[in-house]
């Protein structure tokens, strides 16, 4: 039977259908991608196996091992490269979820975390707190007079001086554990894990003076530049404090802060 392979009508067929097979794959995907590129290999490998299977003329002939060897290398080839781009994808779909996420937790204008990803973290950030039994203080921040820097010089202003505010919220904290996310409007909140009642106040109050020293313009307010409030809240050793308390707490703060004349920190 090999020894008519050769000239038989089916053996040259096969060939012929594998050369063209190849070609169009070539023609078709001008092999752009890695996964073209090695089926284009395989079904490279896959024609040697034939065309060296039609040349051995007998079984178990040194032609006919180099054709059975070219056959394994050209399934393995394909398996290889599926392996491979699976991977591929996996890797890339896996990164664009986390890209996603990411995003997903950012607030759109000033790049800060956004309130749903405060509402998730926060919660799970005291429970640790008080776990371990240490504290943790909450700041309210807040953009004084910024309805009338809105209405003054428009709204468009109103972003920039939020994106500037927030630029120097973010840039004051230093430990990896802290963060910070825009609570709403003109109102910012930092969590601040591990963090007593006098190492908080000596933060606000190095944001309170970052702020005034960006000096954003605001000629409409007693300093005539931005500022802000903040209230503070710390959790306390001996007390369990629920989510909602310690904000309240540190609401009431900003409050405080606010009524005593602004531009300034209360606790």
């Amino acid at each position: 039977m090999y020894t008519r392979l050769p000239h038989s009508p089916s053996g040259i067929g096969i060939a012929l259908v594998s050369a063209a097979a190849l070609l169009c794959l070539v023609a078709t995907t001008r092999l752009r991608t890695m996964l073209d590129l090695w089926l284009g290999v395989a079904m490279l490998a896959g024609l040697g196996d034939i065309v060296i299977t039609l040349a051995a003329n007998s079984r178990f002939s040194i032609g006919w091992y180099v054709a059975r060897v070219a056959s394994v290398l050209a399934s393995s080839t394909v398996l290889g490269v599926l392996i491979w781009e699976i991977s591929h994808l996996y890797r890339e779909l896996h990164t664009a979820n986390a890209r996603l996420s990411e995003f997903a937790a950012r607030d759109g204008l000033t790049g800060l975390y956004n309130r749903r990803y405060f509402d998730e973290r926060y919660p799970e950030a005291l429970a640790r707190a008080q776990a371990s039994a240490y504290p943790l203080s909450l700041m309210m921040v807040d953009i004084d007079h910024f309805k009338r820097f809105n209405d003054t010089l428009g709204h468009l202003r109103g972003d920039d001086t939020l994106t500037a505010v927030a630029t120097v919220l973010q840039s004051s904290l230093r430990r990896s554990g802290d963060f910070i996310a825009r609570f709403g409007g003109e109102e910012f909140v930092v969590v601040l894990p591990d963090c007593g009642a006098q190492m908080a106040s000596q933060l606000a109050e190095r944001l309170r003076v970052a702020v005034v020293q960006r000096g954003v313009a605001a000629p409409f307010t007693p300093a005539g530049r931005v500022t802000v409030s903040v209230g503070i809240a710390t959790t306390l050793n001996s007390e369990l404090a629920a989510p909602d308390v310690l904000l309240a707490q540190a609401d009431a703060a900003l409050y405080r802060a606010k009524e005593a004349g602004r531009n300034r920190v209360a606790a």
